[in-house]
């Protein structure tokens, strides 16, 4: 999984404008990314383009906060459940600690313990909303819809005043992904195709929902190895539609041309901690 990570990240690093700072360098071996040397900000930014995960609970508990410096809040309450946005969305989370979770973090609380100021928040709103574009229209053109996205960002340490974009990027572990509906002529359209009236995920939401609909509240419950094959799967497409490109890496003897049961067999422990962003 780590290998297949980076080669997306380094895709979507590759992708980004001159405009946008980020801290990749390079790529010199499968599992491992050259970066610059950043001080990370101490929270996590949220880019919605639809109305999912933690945003649909906390609009149908009226729990607004989090959204509150945005427009879009007066008209939150009136939209449906993976509804797209009339504009993109950017919002706070803390940056969790070991298992806990990612908490909402109103902008002025952010403020007001010096998380950052309002001059590092208005360019990190554009930067965000930027990517989340270029994400999502060159998603949409191979057959699926970004939902939302996480964005981490750091203070360069030869640049101290420069934020740029650091860890992850548009990948799936850090995005909600859904395949694209089409029309009647077969034309993708920016809307999710669903199944049981639940956009078909090719992300870390198929883990998610096994946990929750399987074991609900057990933080000790573990997914199957057939879940663990199927996420990994949807791992394994979502690379291959959007780099034009194989994925191929040097697997052990037990899982020689398996990617999906290797990537599976190393990682199902992994997703048996997620948050619900």
């Amino acid at each position: 999984r780590s290998a297949l990570l980076c080669g997306l990240t380094s895709y979507w690093f590759k992708q980004l404008p001159t405009t946008i700072a980020h801290h990749f360098l390079d790529q010199p071996s499968e599992r491992f990314l050259q970066v610059k040397k950043t001080k990370p900000l101490n929270l996590e930014i949220i880019v919605r383009g639809f109305l999912a995960g933690s945003m649909i609970k906390h609009v149908q508990e009226g729990f607004l906060a989090p959204y509150a410096h945005d427009p879009i809040v007066e008209i939150l309450p009136t939209l449906s459940p993976y509804e797209q946005l009339p504009s993109t969305c950017v919002h706070l989370t803390t940056k969790a600690q070991g298992n806990q979770h990612d908490e909402p973090l109103p902008l002025e609380a952010a403020f007001n313990n010096h998380l950052l100021t309002d001059t590092d928040w208005f360019e990190i709103r554009r930067i965000a909303a930027a990517v989340y574009q270029l994400g999502f229209h060159h998603y949409l053109a191979h057959g699926y819809i970004l939902a939302d996205t996480k964005l981490e960002f750091g203070l360069g340490v030869n640049a101290p005043h420069q934020l740029m974009i650091i860890d992850e990027i548009l990948t799936p572990d850090a995005s909600r992904i859904w395949l694209a509906n089409t029309d009647q002529e077969n034309q993708l359209q920016p809307s999710p195709l669903f199944t049981d009236d639940i956009p078909i995920s090719s992300d870390k939401d198929i883990a998610r929902r096994y946990l929750k609909t399987h074991h609900p509240g057990d933080s000790a419950a573990m997914i199957p190895q057939m879940i663990a094959h199927e996420l990994v799967t949807s791992y394994l497409n979502v690379y291959e539609q959007i780099t034009g490109t194989t994925f191929l890496v040097q697997l052990d003897n037990n899982h020689q041309n398996d990617y999906p049961a290797a990537l599976a067999h190393d990682d199902a422990q992994y997703f048996n901690h997620l948050t619900t962003g």
